[in-house]
């Protein structure tokens, strides 16, 4: 039984909505454009009435360059500044980073895999964490303590969405996090590697679904992988399962987003444990 018309076109349009992020700006436009050069950035001011302080900052400054070698192949990179100066022997949470660089393989119109250093699809922000697709001036608490946004991480992940329901789905294979280096009071957002001399000794997997109705847009994604980059022998002696997912973590979330003309609402919900 085929689909009539007017529902495969919804099907489309739904499911290629969030197949790259606002920033891949590659994607957009005309086919014949090789080379793209953009970029965004948000700067604020906060006031903080009890204690009497009020700071301003350029928060951060991203430059996006995109190349398409053919109509399979495509390259992307964000370079990111964040608060603005960098000085070294000087801890002001100022850092310049990669935040994303990896080769993008079409397969057909409706599956991709991407290789490199990129954004897994978990939770909202995640993928699409430009300041506009968040309300406030801070990012939500919980897409920075529980699932820790811009979570970038070295591996390779496969696209895709349905011929026949509206659809999208993914699964990743990345490098794992390294638990040494969680804290008390920001929990796992200390262990990402972001590409920096990434532990190959424990892995992670990470899937999502997408699922459209009428203005409604909702997600499950889940997470699960070693925490122990240390080789057997010391992982033996601290009494820690090792191997690649020794002594894991499992993130999960559920969400839903819905949108009417300028009104939109979003809700999410996460576990970790570990």
């Amino acid at each position: 039984m085929s689909l009539n018309t007017e529902a495969q076109k919804f099907i489309t349009t739904s499911a290629q909505k969030l197949a790259m992020t606002g920033e891949d700006s590659l994607e957009a436009g005309s086919n014949t454009r090789k080379t793209v050069i953009s970029g965004y950035g948000s700067a604020f001011y906060q006031r903080n009435f009890n204690e009497q302080q009020s700071t301003a900052t350029l928060e951060r400054a991203v430059l996006f360059v995109g190349h398409r070698f053919s109509p399979k192949i495509s390259f992307f990179s964000e370079l990111e500044l964040e608060n603005a100066k960098v000085e070294g022997g000087v801890s002001n949470d100022a850092e310049i980073s990669m935040e994303q660089a990896f080769l993008k393989f079409s397969l057909n119109a409706r599956r991709y895999i991407v290789a490199g250093l990129f954004t897994p699809r978990i939770g909202i922000l995640n993928e699409n964490h430009l300041p506009v697709n968040f309300n406030g001036v801070e990012r939500p608490m919980v897409e920075t303590l529980i699932i820790p946004a811009t979570w970038r991480e070295l591996g390779i992940g496969f696209y895709g969405n349905s011929e026949r329901i509206p659809l999208n789905y993914s699964i990743a294979l990345l490098n794992g996090l390294d638990g040494a280096n969680f804290e008390h009071g920001t929990g796992i957002r200390g262990g990402r590697a972001e590409g920096n001399l990434a532990s190959a000794n424990n892995i992670a997997v990470t899937a999502a679904l997408q699922y459209y109705w009428k203005n409604f847009k909702f997600q499950v994604s889940a997470y699960c992988g070693g925490t122990v980059t240390g080789s057997p022998k010391k992982s033996d002696s601290l009494g820690l399962n090792s191997g690649a997912f020794g002594t894991p973590i499992y993130l999960g979330e559920a969400d839903a987003q819905y949108e009417n003309n300028a009104w939109s609402v979003k809700a999410l919900g996460a576990y970790i444990h570990y």
